[in-house]
């Protein structure tokens, strides 16, 4: 089966609107059945990824109406976008302007704002007392790991491990008494 480059019989024409939906059409001397087989493929594709995109948009949907409502931290203030998506974050961070929004969250809301789905951030000296002075064992999050400038070249913030935190931790508070 050959397509030519001239003459009615095999060109292509394209872009037959079906119910809203674009699908093309292969007009060419080929068989009736391939023909309609092909059709179908691309009106079942375009289906296709019309329910894809639909599943996903629901999918979307239910997880910001959790979020703002079900949520362990839905009944804390804070900006909508950051209340359903961490892209409300990862924006003024990246114009590096986070701790501004930050201050302004605070003045806005108050000591206590919802900065991400499962974010808090407190502003008042108890919260502070009471998340620092806490005598709970407490694993530090991974995610310093990737501040290391060189392996093993940990600092007091980028130290894990209790044991390297606590070496740290000892030599510079040396310093810092009297």
């Amino acid at each position: 089966m050959s397509f030519g480059s001239g003459g009615s019989g095999g060109e292509l024409a394209i872009a037959e609107s079906f119910n809203g939906l674009f699908y093309t059409t292969l007009r060419a001397s080929i068989d009736p059945k391939l023909q309609r087989r092909f059709v179908g493929a691309v009106v079942n594709s375009w289906r296709g990824l019309l329910i894809a995109l639909s599943c996903l948009a629901l999918r979307l949907v239910a997880i910001w109406i959790y979020r703002l409502t079900f949520h362990p931290l839905a009944k804390y203030p804070g900006p909508w976008l950051a209340k359903v998506s961490d892209l409300y974050g990862a924006y003024y961070n990246a114009r590096r302007q986070l701790h501004i929004e930050t201050e302004k969250g605070h003045r806005r809301w108050g000591p206590l704002i919802r900065q991400g789905p499962d974010k808090l951030v407190f502003n008042s000296a108890t919260a502070l007392h009471d998340v620092y002075s806490s005598n709970e064992v407490q694993q530090k999050s991974y995610g310093y790991t990737t501040m290391i400038p060189a392996p093993g070249a940990y600092n007091i913030s980028t130290a894990v491990d209790k044991g390297i935190h606590k070496h740290k931790r000892k030599v510079l508070s040396q310093g810092f008494s009297d």
